[in-house]
């Protein structure tokens, strides 16, 4: 469950990075080298961070880290009548609260509450798809908020080291039967080569169809194959420039120009204007339909990668895997008795993505490229998103 953290970029959500960059990412993955590497968890996501006067803060929301964040009270409030969902949060903000009771004020790592740090709750009355072996705080060395002016900033890293040096006394001091954990490194030995070459290959082939190498960013490459879907629909009606403009609105590049500025270069054809507006609303759809073959390349590596590694806090990972499965088993089942329209289009869509003999009981990896951020969940979303369909339906 997310939080005021937010959501953790996925490689291809960055679409500054080259495809260059991508493969480096890919060979790093296989290597076991990625810098900064740590497991990234299935539990509920919340910020805190400690005031001048010594006590905790907490944050779920980033409204909640700009207005200094909530007490103790003030969680409960927030999700009372929320079943486990409130006793997670209550039972661990209470322990975190007797672990740092046990670290030096450290004002320096806190800054007087304007640095926000990141934990993972796991408790297991609210699990999610993963069951791990123990109710539990991990800390997480990113991300890092600093608030400041009203502003908000990564400063991802800063700091954790002091939590990990006093992690034995900070765990003396919880009553609970809750666990406390340093961020956990990932470590994972390095696979066959087979595979970072099939994932390449895959990239490349997807390069070539968008006329792109391995200089050029991700969004050229959107920008290529959507430019082509649009000249196919306005090649008659108006010149490249404005198609190409059309196209940057579609992919929700950053110097797009706005719908309405679109509009009113058309205004006196209502048409056109007809025309580009459903263009630019299929732009979502066609950027997951071309980015589809990345996607797939980096969650059959990390698939691999995580097929021969130790899943942390899940004793017996094997057994947690087969559960998994059948709950995805059980879940598609639950889909195809009720037959609904909306329902079965997400099923198809993450079926197609999902590999059964791939699933694992690994969420996924946080790391580091570029001084950036990012997460490679493998089979971990298709799972989720096809075990949501029943859980969550209205």
């Amino acid at each position: 469950m997310g939080g005021a953290s937010g959501h953790i970029t996925h490689v291809t959500d960055d679409h500054d990075l080259t495809f260059s960059d991508i493969k480096n990412i890919i060979y790093a993955a296989c290597a076991g080298t990625l810098e900064h590497a740590t497991v990234k968890f299935d539990g509920i996501n919340l910020m805190y961070t400690r005031n001048s006067s010594g006590r905790l803060r907490f944050a779920r929301s980033k409204t909640d880290l700009l207005s200094g964040g909530l007490d103790e009270r003030q969680i409960a409030a927030k999700f009372a009548g929320r079943g486990h969902v409130e006793e997670a949060f209550m039972c661990a903000c209470r322990a975190l609260s007797q672990a740092m009771s046990f670290l030096p004020r450290a004002d320096n790592v806190f800054f007087n509450g304007a640095r926000w740090f990141s934990i993972e709750i796991i408790y297991l009355p609210s699990r999610n798809v993963i069951s791990y072996d123990y109710d539990c705080i991990v800390f997480h060395e990113s991300p890092i908020f600093l608030t400041q002016n009203n502003a908000i900033t990564r400063d991802d890293w800063y700091g954790v080291a002091e939590f990990i040096s006093n992690i034995d006394s900070m765990r003396n001091a919880i009553t609970s039967n809750f666990r406390l954990f340093a961020p956990i490194k990932f470590v994972s030995e390095p696979v066959d080569a087979s595979i970072s070459f099939n994932a390449t290959c895959k990239i490349d082939d997807a390069m070539f169809c968008a006329n792109v190498d391995d200089s050029d960013m991700i969004e050229k490459y959107l920008f290529n194959r959507v430019f082509t879907d649009a000249v196919n629909v306005f090649k008659t009606r108006i010149g490249f420039v404005d198609i190409s403009k059309i196209t940057l609105r579609a992919i929700e590049a950053l110097d797009a120009p706005t719908l309405t500025e679109l509009k009113s270069r058309f205004k006196y054809n209502k048409q056109l204007i007809s025309d580009v507006q459903a263009f630019v609303a299929k732009g979502p759809a066609l950027v997951d339909k071309y980015i589809e073959p990345i996607e797939t390349a980096l969650r059959n590596v990390t698939a691999e990668v995580f097929r021969g590694t130790t899943a942390p806090l899940v004793e017996n990972a094997d057994e947690e895997a087969r559960r998994i499965k059948k709950l995805v088993e059980d879940a598609v089942a639950d889909v195809e008795i009720r037959w609904d329209a909306r329902e079965l289009t997400v099923l198809k869509k993450n079926l197609k993505k999902l590999d059964k003999n791939g699933i694992t009981a690994i969420e996924g990896i946080v790391f580091t490229y570029a001084c950036k951020t990012y997460k490679l969940t493998g089979n971990f979303a298709p799972v989720n998103q096809i075990v949501g369909i029943p859980r969550y339906r209205r």
